[in-house]
């Protein structure tokens, strides 16, 4: 059978070993997950050492066939006859017979029909090596593509949680003003309505990451509901 290795993927697949009480899963992690577990890559996978193996010259006509066939028939039988005046009869007498023959069958020219069945065993070979590595680029591309889009959001909600804090500190800071007379009462409801607001688009934020890490997951065939950090690195 021959082997086929994308450069690309075994460098990644390659020396990587999984900590499994490691809580970040880093984007080589989530490459070689998605590779294994991939349920289309293993098919285009499989398809391709299908028609890897079916490249043969046996398969394409230019080699001898040759057929072995044997068998064996049993017989059981009773006679009676007579011999001097005597009848004797036999019983469950038991004969075999077998036979074997081997041919030979080769095709020495066919007007270079075995050549173009070659060429076509071949072209197979080949589309079926570029569909296996169409496949796992798409899938390596969309799984870092996804990977650095929850990089993004993980950074986006930890500004939005430095807001909140910020509107926190704002409204004890307008509290203590009016509290002293130096205050306005507009300023400390501008303050909770900025909170507010603020809260609001660090829960949208939430719920985007989880989705987020929802798709990543399904890339990665594996439990949507999977929690997991990403490494902040690029």
């Amino acid at each position: 059978m021959k082997t086929f290795t994308l450069t690309f993927v075994f460098f990644l697949i390659t020396g990587i070993q999984f900590v499994h009480s490691q809580d970040v899963l880093t984007v080589e992690e989530a490459i070689q997950i998605g590779l294994n577990n991939n349920y289309g890559i293993q098919l285009s996978q499989n398809e391709f050492e299908i028609a890897s193996n079916n490249r043969t010259l046996g398969n394409a006509g230019f080699l001898p066939a040759i057929e072995l066939s044997a068998s064996q028939t049993e017989r059981v039988e009773d006679s009676k006859f007579e011999a001097g005046g005597e009848s004797r009869t036999t019983s469950g007498a038991r004969s075999s017979v077998r036979n074997a023959a081997i041919n030979l069958d080769w095709t020495i020219f066919d007007g270079l029909q075995m050549f173009a069945a070659f060429d076509r065993l071949t072209e197979l070979e080949k589309m079926g090596e570029q569909s296996f590595r169409l496949d796992a680029e798409l899938l390596v591309s969309q799984i870092i593509n996804s990977y650095y889009n929850i990089i993004r959001l993980s950074e986006q909600l930890n500004v939005l949680q430095n807001t909140v804090e910020v509107s926190l500190e704002r409204i004890e800071i307008e509290e203590t003003k009016v509290d002293l007379g130096s205050g306005s009462e507009y300023e400390l409801l501008q303050a909770r309505s900025d909170l507010s607001a603020d809260r609001a688009a660090l829960i949208r934020e939430q719920n985007i990451l989880t989705e987020a890490k929802i798709t990543l997951n399904q890339l990665l065939s594996r439990n949507p509901d999977t929690d997991f950090k990403v490494s902040g690195n690029i």
